[in-house]
């Protein structure tokens, strides 16, 4: 955890994960930090000259209203402290298909869409 900054009666808590685990973040998308399911707040990638750059690493915030605060774990931890990060599932499954469509290789769903649509320019064009 990097920072928890009070705003009103809530909290927010800020976090530096490797871009292997922030890839899949969506903004407003969830997070389940020790088990607590919560509204992701912030996602970015900090510069190298922001206090909270850490090389590899994106961060997230969140917020905890007071409830929230009174019943979670992880309200109860500290700027240091590690915590349990389980990204969402919708946010996982968008990088799953983006992944697939991109890294598809010879004959995946990328070269099929580019080749369909080279073709229709040249028909247009009347080269085909």
């Amino acid at each position: 955890m990097l920072s928890i900054t009070p705003d009103g009666d809530s909290l927010r808590y800020l976090f530096s994960i490797p871009l292997a685990f922030f890839t899949p973040m969506i903004p407003k998308g969830y997070v389940a930090l020790d088990g607590t399911s919560l509204t992701l707040t912030s996602l970015a990638i900090p510069a190298a000259d922001d206090p909270n750059y850490r090389a590899g690493c994106g961060t997230f915030g969140v917020m905890l209203i007071a409830h929230t605060q009174s019943r979670t774990v992880v309200a109860m931890k500290s700027v240091g402290d590690s915590v349990n990060v389980e990204v969402d599932v919708v946010g996982k499954g968008v990088e799953s298909i983006v992944r697939n469509v991109l890294e598809g290789g010879e004959g995946g769903a990328m070269e099929a869409m580019i080749e369909r649509a080279v073709e229709r320019v040249l028909a247009r064009k009347g080269l085909v």
